[in-house]
């Protein structure tokens, strides 16, 4: 199986399927199957209800799985927000407040990278 040069959609094919052992059709499953994860859901709750913790742990999660898809641009603005978020300088409400405002790009490249597994999932 060859999978398309979806980078423009802000994800590392290669990178993901160094990851995934070389295994394209395991890769493009996992790939897929991001699609139904809700790190991101739980991530924006998190802030929403003003729970610092709880946010670093859904973006640090976030982070670790982007990492594993290859999934480039959404993992930096995970990785954004858990250094924001796990960072000793900000009081925990502070850092949410600044959080809440950076969730919008975080947001963009999880909908690029949607569009991205959408394009694989019809066969581009």
């Amino acid at each position: 199986m060859i999978l398309p040069d979806l980078t423009v959609y802000g994800i590392d094919t290669a990178a993901g399927l160094v990851q995934s052992g070389g295994d394209a059709a395991l890769y493009r499953r996992f790939l897929l199957a991001f699609a139904e994860e809700d790190a991101v859901s739980r991530l924006a709750a998190a802030l929403e209800a003003g729970n610092a913790a709880a946010a670093f742990d859904a973006a640090h999660e976030l982070k670790g799985l982007c990492a594993q898809l290859g999934l480039f641009r959404l993992r930096a603005q995970a990785d954004a927000l858990c250094s924001l978020l796990g960072g000793d300088g900000d009081p925990a409400q502070e850092a949410v407040s600044l959080a809440r405002e950076r969730l919008a790009p975080l947001l963009r490249a999880r909908a690029q990278a949607l569009r991205g597994l959408r394009a694989l999932e019809q066969g581009a």
